[in-house]
């Protein structure tokens, strides 16, 4: 890897990147037992729509299921087909109605992350996290993201959090890239 710490500012991610980020997260999904705890499960689930639409704070933003399970649904699309700028751009226009939502934030902050915006990926990823904290899918993101923003004691910490689950060895591989990575940099710092 020619370059570890890619900067804040970018905007295209490397392709080591997005691969790293597809390689962790088909190994976390792939692993996740099915009676595992729905905080550990993807996708996430939503709500019935009935629920949603009863929610007095949804309908007065005018956020009825229907809207929020297609504009989830093309977002999933976009990124799975490499669009994540698009998916950021549709999402991100719709944070005043959605944000708070886990899976809305949870697929904000990977076309984020996966279009150069780690900074507002880390907010997303946040979110989801204060709901669903055993969510490792997220965690693995929001590691990658501090990573990307040069916050390696974060990252680090979200990384050793999911290396220290159950999850398959080519998750754990790649983690453990990513923790070489850190501690080379900081052993590159030190006099």
């Amino acid at each position: 890897m020619s370059r570890v710490a890619p900067a804040a500012s970018a905007r295209k991610p490397s392709s080591g990147a997005a691969h790293a980020r597809s390689l962790v997260l088909a190994a976390l999904v792939a692993a996740t037992p099915a009676s595992a705890p729905a905080q550990l499960q993807a996708p996430l689930e939503l709500p019935p729509r009935e629920a949603v639409q009863a929610d007095p704070a949804a309908a007065s933003r005018g956020a009825p299921g229907a809207p929020l399970s297609r504009l989830l649904a093309e977002a999933r699309r976009l990124i799975a087909t490499g669009q994540a700028d698009s998916a950021f751009g549709a999402l991100d226009a719709r944070v005043a109605d959605y944000a708070g939502d886990p899976e809305f934030d949870y697929l904000l902050g990977l076309s984020a992350l996966d279009s150069g915006r780690p900074g507002q990926a880390v907010m997303a990823l946040e979110r989801v996290l204060m709901v669903r904290p055993d969510f490792l899918q997220a965690r693995a993101e929001i590691a990658r993201a501090y990573f990307a923003i040069r916050e390696r004691e974060n990252a680090r910490r979200e990384f050793e959090t999911v290396a220290a689950q159950r999850i398959p060895d080519e998750a754990r591989r790649v983690i453990g890239r990513y923790l070489d990575a850190i501690r080379r940099i900081d052993d590159a710092g030190r006099p």
